[in-house]
């Protein structure tokens, strides 16, 4: 005889289990916990198990698509996880062995005791209330979260990932989690009017034309979160995304699916709710392109850049107006008094980067940064924000430098380099201060020096210096060994550029700072002799006429977001 057709996983059977898991599952976000719908509906829960993988997750995704968000179910006052959890709890009780022979009805205690095992096959703790699969700093990071509410905060969020590898369910998590946010997908074109999804090969370029303008589109707007969900297996694919958020100001951060199944060939087939076969699949792994950006850094808020910025140029004044040396020496290298504001500017940079400050924690290039992009400290910490520490400013005839010192956790990140040669030696060669020459006249540049503030820069002053922004700074008490040497060991380069002289390439900031850290250990071993000056809130240090470097009190604190430059 042949095999009873009640247990063939298909036909109108498996469409009556259907629709009963759905119904099981939505009892379980009601009035019913998740053990005790469980208990009462044991028989239809066993029936779900013979349905295949594509329907489970249907049944699933339709279950969700009827809660506005996803409700918690918990067992007693031990567990707390989240609904889309479910269906993994499930799966791991009808993988308990002493499960697949028929039973008796299951009892609520008993119910309870598989429920804890099966919390614990998935590794899902007491506290837990996520999926382990969306453990993305904006997802699940308080801070990372709120940053990205601010108003000017821009982000754009690129998936990467094969058909079937969870990007959906990260994406969903996204709009969930970030009011507001727009999706921009290929896919979207070919869904039909009734909502059905009908490929055709031959409009796909067009569809990706309108997934690129509907990001421009969002960007133009100011939204604040966009999120490309395609799969972007090659850089180039990604081209059109990077220069709108350049353009635009928005901070890129590159998503990848944490599932284990994500370069699985088969695992991604049978999941992929478009049916592309295992074939093509595994071909587009084998093309699968690691994306290395120019730089990974944390990047400042449109509006903290500019209250750094000002805030820096606050002292700028400062220091001239409560400390004649300083002034004769800015005159006599840089420019009159009255041009200072305008002196640094961001010539240099291009788009957005002229209003988005970062402090670089490595510089990749053309064709390095694999070794430091495959850390898993880098990639955990993607899209992720932290605070930074402002703890002074080192001013050259070149540039504007805001230090940083920078914590453990932002210390893990560090991958530049400390050790770094150099010709600039503002110190002189024979490690004196060269006394200032009785000939140096106020407002005349030294040959070599850089040139007077241009038309264009002092166009540019009040983008460059707002009083009101700089006094909106938060400050902090902060405690460092040596206050005139706070940074000697790793991480000592950090900075922040906030301008530099003429068309003077950024760069140069960070070995003017390595300058400093080096006049510092020249001071600290008895062969400098540098001049101190207290200011308000800080004490100014002349190390030669070409170096001063000023030491904060008081901390100046920046919440930034860590992620590369593309």
């Amino acid at each position: 005889m042949g095999q009873s057709k009640s247990r063939e996983p298909g036909g109108e059977r498996a469409r009556c289990h259907e629709h009963a898991a759905v119904e099981t599952l939505k009892r379980s976000r009601s009035s019913l916990s998740f053990v005790e719908s469980l208990s009462h509906n044991w028989s239809t829960v066993r029936s779900f198990f013979t349905l295949g993988r594509a329907k489970k997750k249907r049944v699933v995704e339709c279950s969700q698509q009827e809660e506005e968000e996803p409700a918690l179910f918990t067992m007693g006052d031990k567990y707390s996880v989240c609904a889309s959890t479910e269906v993994q709890v499930l799966e791991a009780i009808a993988g308990d062995s002493a499960l697949q022979e028929d039973a008796p009805a299951v009892k609520e205690e008993s119910a309870e005791q598989l429920v804890a095992q099966a919390l614990a096959v998935v590794d899902i703790s007491k506290d837990d209330r996520g999926d382990p699969g969306l453990e993305f700093p904006f997802l699940v990071d308080d801070a990372t979260i709120a940053w990205m509410t601010k108003e000017d905060a821009r982000v754009m969020l690129i998936m990467r990932g094969l058909p079937g590898s969870g990007k959906s369910t990260v994406v969903k998590e996204v709009l969930r989690v970030h009011d507001g946010a727009v999706v921009c997908s290929a896919d979207d074109y070919f869904v039909q009017e009734d909502g059905e999804y009908k490929f055709d090969q031959s409009l796909l370029k067009e569809a990706h034309n309108a997934s690129q303008q509907k990001a421009v589109e969002a960007c133009e707007r100011g939204v604040r979160v966009v999120v490309v969900d395609n799969t972007n297996v090659l850089r180039w694919e990604m081209g059109s995304y990077f220069k709108t958020a350049n353009i635009r100001g928005y901070r890129v951060v590159l998503a990848e699916p944490k599932t284990p199944w994500r370069m699985d060939p088969k695992e991604l087939a049978e999941r992929n709710s478009h049916n592309v076969p295992e074939e093509t699949i595994r071909k587009r792994l084998g093309e699968f392109q690691v994306v290395i950006p120019t730089y990974y850094a944390w990047f400042l808020s449109t509006r903290d850049s500019k209250a750094l910025s000002s805030y820096g140029r606050r002292f700028l004044v400062r220091c001239l107006e409560q400390c004649a040396d300083f002034r004769h020496d800015f005159e006599a290298i840089c420019c009159k008094v009255d041009d200072a504001l305008n002196y640094y500017n961001r010539d240099a940079c291009v788009h957005s980067s002229r209003q988005i400050l970062h402090c670089t924690a490595k510089f990749c290039g053309k064709n390095g940064g694999n070794d430091y992009a495959a850390l898993a400290v880098v990639g955990d910490n993607l899209g992720k924000v932290s605070t930074l520490s402002v703890i002074g400013f080192v001013f050259t005839k070149d540039t504007l430098g805001a230090r940083v010192m920078l914590d453990s956790d932002q210390l893990e990140l560090w991958g530049q380099d400390d050790e770094e040669k150099f010709e600039i030696d503002r110190c002189g060669g024979s490690g004196q201060l060269t006394p200032r020459k009785s000939g140096e006249g106020k407002g005349q540049n030294k040959k070599g020096s850089s040139a007077s503030p241009s038309a264009s820069s002092r166009r540019r002053s009040e983008d460059l210096f707002d009083p009101e922004l700089a006094s909106s700074v938060r400050e902090d008490a902060y405690e460092v060994s040596n206050r005139f040497m706070p940074v000697a060991s790793k991480g000592r380069r950090a900075h922040l550029t906030l301008g530099t002289a003429g068309r003077v390439g950024m760069v140069t900031t960070g070995l003017d700072v390595l300058e400093a850290c080096r006049a510092e250990a020249m001071t600290q071993q008895g062969e400098l002799e540098p001049l101190t000056f207290d200011l308000e809130n800080g004490s100014l240090r002349r190390y030669s006429q070409e170096l001063w470097v000023l030491y904060l009190e008081r901390r100046a604190i920046f919440d930034a977001i860590f992620t590369g430059f593309y």
